[in-house]
Formats: C-alpha cells, structure tokens, sequence
C-alpha cells in the first residue's frame, strides 16, 4: 500500500491536507508546522483551480459542472487571470447549471468579481434555449451576481433597462436596486420604467428607486408634483417603500392624503406606514377613509391598520364595526380580524354584531373563535340568545374554537332540535367542523339524515361523513341515500361519496343509476366519482357508452370523455364512438378528449398507430400536441412512428419544436430496421430539416439493412446544404461505404 493509498480508496494531496491540518493545530501548534499545512492545503487549493480549469474545456458536461463547482468552493484562490479565463467560459457556456456555479460564484466573490462582469451582462442579455422557468430563473440568478458585485455593474445593468426582454428590464431594476445609492447615475432611466407595460418591471423601479434612496428624492418630487396621476402614484409608492424624511418628502405624502384622486390617496396611505404620521393622524385617516367609495382606498386602509397598537385599533370599534355588514365580504372579514386582535374586550361587540341585518355571519363567527377561550363562555351562552342570527354565529364560532369547549357539543347537540333552520344547519356546520371529536354527536347526525327538510339532509350527509369513521359502514348507509326524492340531496350524497376515496367504490352500483338523471348538476357530479375511481369502475363503461350516443351538449360530451379515458381498457365498448368523434369536425376539446380516451385502450400497437399517425398530421395543433403526448406512451416501440414525425419537421423551429423533442427522444430507442426504406423515401425531400433527420437515422442501421439507401446518400453529400453534406458524409462512414466526393 502506496501512502497515497488506503483501504478506502485512494486519497490525493488535498484530502491529506484536510484531513492534517486539525490534527496538527491541536498536536503541533508551532507556526513553522503550521505554517508549513496551511502551504499544503493553499497548493492543494491551487492544483483543484488549475485542473478545474482545464476541465471547463471539456465536451462533457458533467465533467464541466463538476470543474465549475469546485471552482465555486475554491473561488478565494482564483486570482484575477483566472476570473478571466473563467469569464471567456462564460460567455461560450450552454450548460445552465454550470453558468449557475458561477453565477453563485461571483455573489460569493462580491466586489472581487469585477472581471466576470462583461460574461455576467451578456448573460442576462442572450435569449437560452431552457424552459421559460429555468430561462426566468437563470436571468434571477445571474442579475443576484450582478448586484453582488456593486457599483461597477451598475454602467452594463443601467444599458440592460433598455433591453426589450422584459425579464431582462426587471431583473436589471431588481439587481441596481440591490446595489442601492451606488446606483444613483440610473435614477433617470429607472425613472422612465415607471411607466413600462409591464407590472413587475414598473414595481421593481419602484422598489430599486426607493432603496436608492436620497439621490432619487429629487426626481421623484418632481414626479410627484408634476407628473400624471399614474406617475404621482408610482413616486409615493416610491416613498413609502423606504423611509425618507425629507421635508419636501412628507408634505408630498400629507397633500396626497387628502387628494380625491382614489389611486393617489390609497398609494398614499399604503407609503404612509413608514413615514413619520402620528396615531392621531392614522385615526383621523381611518375614519375617512374605512368607508370611502373606492374598494382600493378602504382595503388599503384595513391592511394600513394591521401595523398599528391595539390601543389605536380600539379607538376605532365603532368604524370596524360597521365594516361588519360590508357588500365586500372580504373586507367585512379583514374588519372582523381587525376586531378580534383586540382581545376579550370587544367580544361582546363582535357577537352583538351577529344581529347586525347584511352581517357576514360566517367570517365573523371565524374571526370571533380566535379570540380562544375567554370567549367561550359567551358563545355558550349565546346559543339561548332569543335573536336567531346570534344563536346561528354563535353557533358557527364554537365549531371553530380551539380548544373545543366542553360545553360545545351538548349545546349544538341542542341547537339542532331548534325552531329556526338557519340554527340547525349552523349547528351541522360546526359539527362537521370538529370532526371526530363530534363523534358522540354521531346518532344526532345520523337522525337529521331522515329529517323532513331536504336542507337538513343534504347537509346532515355532509356531516354525517366528517365526523363518522371513513369505513365500509358509512359509504353502504350514505350510499341508501342516492335515491333521496331531493335532487339536492342526491348530488349533496354522490358529492360526499365521491370524497370517500377508494372506499367509496363500494357505492357505485348505486351512483352509476343515477347517470340518466335529467339534473346536468347529478350527471356531472356522477361522472366525476366514476372517473375518480378510474379502472376499478369497469362497470361504468356501457352505461357510459350509452349516454355519450345521447348527449347533445358539448359539456356533457366531454365530461363523459373524459370519465371513459379514465377506464382504460375496459372503455372499448365505446371505441368506434369516440373515433368518430375524433374524426369528425367536433370543437378540438372533444377531439383531443376523444384521444385520450383512444390512447387508453391498450388497443394492438398496429391499430393504434393508425390512429396516433393520423392525429399526429391533424389540423389542429392541440390535438397533435396530445398525439405526441400519446406517443410516448409507447416507449421503445414509439420509434415505429419516426417515419409520421419526420414529414412534420418545419423550416421554422417554433412550429416544430414539440416534433424535433420526440424524435430526439426516439432517437434514444435506435432505428426501427423495418422503417429504413420509408427513411430512403424521404431522402427526395426539399425539406433541408427533414433530410438531416432521415439522414442521421438511417447512420444508425447496418450496411445490409440500408444497401437501397447508398446511392442517394452519396448524391446528398454533394448537397447544397453544408450540413446535409456533413451528414450525409458521417452517415455513410458509418455504414461503411466509400465516397468518391468529400463534398464541395
């Protein structure tokens, strides 16, 4: 055994030197000794670098991530020759995880990555032929390393506002944003992407103008005083999202606070969080604008109260109060939250506000619960209060109080026998809400399913199955309910049956009667359950078969299209229906749903690709997308359906992208031999893209197989197109054959 070597393996230079360096600290600390370790692991350090990059030059684009990423952990002992060098990758790498290593890598370095700026710009600048996720996330990236390194990227990303990618537009906004003052010389163009077309890059200006700071206040008053309505609101939005206390500043914010233009005042009260305005002041504003005209004003308002004391938001009971009974049932909620954060003292309010006609009872009962247990007691009470919507909130509060109230369940128990309807359906709803712990409400649930308003059944089945165990027991007693003689209760029964999972399988002889209903609502929910069940709902294949013969409407159609494509094989029945449709004139939606089901049947591969082949050619993009799709179901016997794809190839990448994907995809499976004469075929095409496919394919089979091929492959390689000749020349390497012409 070598000293290099181990039992483990083999370990080199820079291993020993981790591994040595601790152990010498503590056993040896004089400074020749560690002074002499901290050598080896900078050389160590140094050879990594230099095999790192020797690496980046590699086809492999394994081997250049890896080399990318030890440059990242060793990036302090790359000197500026190296960054350099580095950059030069850079600007030439298509690998996106090996750009991202250095992306990270400069945000590491900071200020010290100077020379990776020019790479890092042209980065951001080039269009990647990456998802539109990975390209989104890419520019992030690359603009984070951007702004590491400060103000000497502030002269490329201030061009880059220009660009007219909008992504570019807003990343480079966000990255000078982050760099702050030192981003000053850019206020002008920032500035003018305030008005841009698009939302993100206008706010990203804002944001970048805001962190800038005290260079930006001038300009922006400007703005502010003399600009259109829509600038004055981007500049006070601009204040707002960074303190600045400059006197011109909060006399911009004071006059906008008073201003009749709705988007100027609600900007203004959003930016007024981080100005110097007293309580006094946000009352004031408060009691104007909680009831203003504009849903942005009062919503902005509501949200601006979030950041203020409890004492300040009690002061304005009365006003929240109000708000209660709002036609905006999310602001009435967002007032009820403001309530409740007041704790106990305003309970009693918040219940009597229950009586209040137009209350949003619901929103308000949830709101009322988180105030916990020291309102309890009050909602207990409540439950006998003579006014029918307290008794219903209160109702509704105690289903959702945490800790459960141990009073709760007798007197929702209670409350179902009670004179009003809208209290017996609260009491349900809270009961369902507590779930298991309801359980010993279970035989009082149970009753309500016979009960004679066939509101209370439909909703008691809800209930009933929240709170009962998910077991064979409950599915076969909601199941006897199907044929209720209330429609509302039939689709409330199929709707819970549906949610039951695989145990609701058990119910389906009785759901798949109620697919002839003339109630659409039924039919809907009945096909839903059965496609949730999918294969295991063989039983439904004819019963569906049947009514897609009858359906007229499109809706219907579709819904029991996809329910079939839901069954696989056992939908056969239906084949020669669904073909039908998918070669009729249907709307596309019904023949790519008519697809699905097809590609589901497990037909023999020579039928289906009949079918797959004429759909790959159709006239609408969506139902040859779903073709594609189809095919690679089919794995390695995919490749048969080469010769279909082939004919699709566009002169223009944007049309054929989806077709150049799954060919490259086959060509991972090989050449189907049986396919190489329809391959020569298509050698007489004009179609320059289609020729280098059919080319390339037919490289990949054996002299025997492509004899018939030859002669037009050596006639290509004297082709007009350099690549056709190119490849036209490596396939008939390949396969062995003699050229008497390199090609012009």
């Amino acid at each position: 055994m070598t000293p290099a070597t181990c039992c483990c393996g083999v370990f080199n230079t820079r291993h020993i030197a981790r591994l040595m360096l601790p152990l010498l600290w503590l056993a040896l600390p004089s400074k020749p000794v560690v002074a002499q370790v901290t050598a080896i692991a900078e050389s160590s350090s140094n050879d990594s670098v230099a095999n790192a990059m020797l690496e980046l030059s590699s086809k492999d684009s394994q081997v250049r991530r890896d080399a990318s990423l030890r440059l990242k952990e060793n990036s302090l002992a790359i000197d500026q020759a190296g960054l350099e060098r580095i950059a030069e990758h850079l600007q030439q790498e298509k690998d996106v995880q090996v750009r991202l290593n250095f992306f990270d890598m400069a945000a590491g370095l900071g200020v010290k990555a100077e020379p990776l700026v020019p790479a890092l710009l042209d980065s951001l600048r080039k269009e990647h032929s990456s998802r539109r996720n990975e390209e989104l996330h890419h520019d992030y990236r690359a603009a984070l390393a951007l702004a590491s390194v400060g103000g000497q990227a502030v002269p490329g990303l201030k061009d880059l506002l220009h660009s007219e990618q909008v992504n570019v537009r807003a990343e480079a906004a966000m990255a000078l944003g982050r760099i702050g003052s030192a981003s000053a010389n850019a206020v002008s163009e920032l500035i003018g992407l305030m008005g841009d077309e698009n939302e993100r890059v206008r706010d990203e200006a804002v944001k970048a103008l805001a962190a800038i700071g005290e260079p930006a206040v001038i300009p922006l008053v400007e703005i502010a005083r003399n600009g259109s309505v829509a600038q004055k609101v981007f500049a006070i939005r601009a204040f707002g999202a960074n303190p600045i206390t400059q006197n011109a500043v909060e006399e911009i914010l004071q006059g906008a606070l008073e201003s009749s233009d709705a988007s100027i005042l609600a900007a203004a009260i959003v930016a007024s969080t981080n100005a110097l305005i007293s309580e006094e002041r946000v009352i004031a504003m408060a009691r104007e604008n909680l009831g203003h005209s504009d849903e942005l004003v009062r919503r902005s308002m509501i949200n601006r109260l979030q950041v203020v004391s409890s004492q300040c938001r009690l002061r304005l009971k009365p006003e929240l109060l109000k708000l209660l009974s709002h036609s905006d049932p999310s602001i009435a909620a967002e007032a009820a939250f403001l309530l409740q954060a007041m704790g106990p003292d305003v309970a009693s309010a918040m219940i009597e506000a229950f009586a209040i006609e137009h209350t949003h009872i619901d929103s308000l009962a949830a709101a009322v619960a988180l105030i916990g247990s020291k309102v309890s007691k009050q909602l207990v009470v409540g439950m006998q209060d003579p006014r029918e919507p307290v008794r219903e909130g209160c109702a509704i509060a105690l289903g959702h109080a945490r800790p459960t109230p141990a009073e709760a369940l007798h007197v929702l128990g209670q409350g179902l026998s009670d004179r009003a309807e809208g209290v017996q359906l609260a009491c349900l709803t809270a009961l369902g809400n507590l779930g298991p712990r309801a359980s010993s409400s279970i035989a009082m649930i149970e009753a309500e399913l016979s009960a004679a308003n066939p509101v209370l059944r439909a909703k008691s089945a809800k209930v009933f199955f929240q709170v009962s165990e998910r077991n064979e027991a409950t599915v076969r007693r909601l199941a006897s309910l199907v044929d209720d003689e209330s429609e509302d209760v039939q689709l409330s029964v199929i709707e819970v049956l549906h949610a039951a999972g695989p145990t609701g399988r058990l119910a389906l002889p009785n759901v798949l009667k109620k697919l002839e209903s003339s109630n659409r609502g039924i039919q809907s929910a009945v096909l839903s359950f059965i496609a949730s069940h999918g294969r295991a709902a063989e039983e439904a294949a004819l019963p569906l078969e049947r009514l897609l013969g009858t359906a007229t409407e499109n809706e219907l159609k579709l819904k029991v299209l996809q329910s079939l494509s839901q069954l696989g094989k056992a939908a056969t029945p239906a084949k020669e229906q669904v073909t039908a449709i998918l070669q009729s004139d249907a709307d596309t939606i019904l023949r790519v749903a008519s697809l699905d089901v097809l590609s589901n049947l497990e037909m023999s591969f020579p039928e289906v690709r009949s079918i797959l082949s004429k759909a790959l050619s159709d006239r609408q993009e969506d139902v040859r997308r779903r073709a594609l799709r189809a095919v690679r179901k089919y794995g390695p016997e995919s490749r048969v359906f080469l010769v279909d794809l082939i004919p699709l190839i566009r002169e223009d990448e944007k049309e054929d992208s989806n077709v150049m994907r799954e060919i490259q995809r086959i060509e991972k499976h090989g050449l189907e031999s049986t396919l190489v004469p329809q391959l020569t075929e298509l050698l007489s095409s004009d179609n320059v893209k289609q020729l280098r496919v059919a080319i390339k394919f037919l490289g990949l089979a054996s002299r025997e197989e492509a004899t018939g091929a030859l002669s037009k492959l050596e006639e290509l390689a004297k082709h007009s197109d350099q690549v056709v000749r190119d490849t036209a020349l490596e396939s008939l390497q390949k396969l062995g054959a003699s050229t008497s012409s390199k090609g012009k």
